[in-house]
């Protein structure tokens, strides 16, 4: 419990001055192919990759994921 509690924590940290360029390509294509392949007909399958980060809620403004002002 205590583990995953410190997982989710990690999972919402914010990532400050990185881009999409640092996301690991093969781990990305696989979960669109997951997606895609689980909900054939979701409306994010359709989004350019970029677009695809923000809509999942993994990308933002700035870096990959923006900070609230």
């Amino acid at each position: 419990m205590l583990a995953e509690q410190s997982e989710d924590e990690r999972d919402a940290r914010i990532l400050v001055n990185f881009n999409f360029d640092d996301i690991n390509m093969e781990s990305f294509r696989a979960y669109r192919n997951r997606l895609a392949a689980l909900k054939p007909d979701h409306p994010y399958n359709g989004s350019d990759n970029v677009v695809f980060m923000r809509q999942v809620g993994a990308g933002g403004r700035i870096g990959i994921a923006a900070k609230k002002d």
